[in-house]
């Protein structure tokens, strides 16, 4: 499903945002579509633009590169220490995966401890189409934390402590151009 959703069928077209080149402009979402069980959306980074280091507990995501050229910097989430019933994501324990150049085409899978901490950093402008499942829920423990750089290594796993969004983080909201959902 993923590998054939396409640009020009989702209404983001690469020639739109380069235009914007020399204006100020930050990371745009635009929402596809939402049900119970998933969600879709686009994000559309101008170049040398970042996603922060964040995660999706108990999710997967899918994420397709629609257009561009994108670093990924991911993080394997560890088992907590099990001191406390639930985890509270006030830190985390992690091990750092290699860094991958990901281009036109390419998907990113991150799983429920594979990857889930991580951070998109724009070489170019880039689209990235986004699949959730299950969506962000509060109120059912899937909201999304925003981490620190992690500190020094002990061996090959690190730690991250949350903090709250990025001052300089921010997104404008896009409009859907694409085509029906159904959603």
């Amino acid at each position: 499903l993923v590998r054939n959703i396409d640009a020009p069928e989702l209404g983001v077209l690469r020639e739109n945002y380069e235009r914007r080149r020399g204006r100020e402009v930050c990371v745009e979402y635009i929402a596809v579509g939402e049900c119970e069980q998933f969600s879709m959306s686009v994000f559309v980074l101008p170049p040398n633009a970042c996603i922060p280091l964040h995660d999706h507990p108990n999710m997967v995501v899918f994420s397709k590169i629609l257009w561009g050229e994108l670093e990924l910097h991911a993080y394997d989430l560890l088992p907590d220490d099990g001191s406390s019933a639930a985890r509270d994501y006030s830190t985390v324990r992690v091990r750092p995966r290699d860094p991958r150049l990901l281009s036109s085409g390419e998907v990113a899978v991150t799983a429920q401890t594979l990857g889930n901490v991580h951070e998109f950093r724009a070489t170019q402008w880039t689209a990235v189409f986004d699949l959730l499942i299950p969506p962000y829920n509060p109120l059912e423990g899937r909201s999304c934390h925003y981490f620190g750089h992690p500190s020094p290594a002990q061996g090959d796993i690190s730690t991250l402590r949350r903090t709250a969004c990025p001052d300089w983080f921010y997104t404008a909201r896009g409009e859907y151009r694409g085509e029906r959902t159904g959603l």
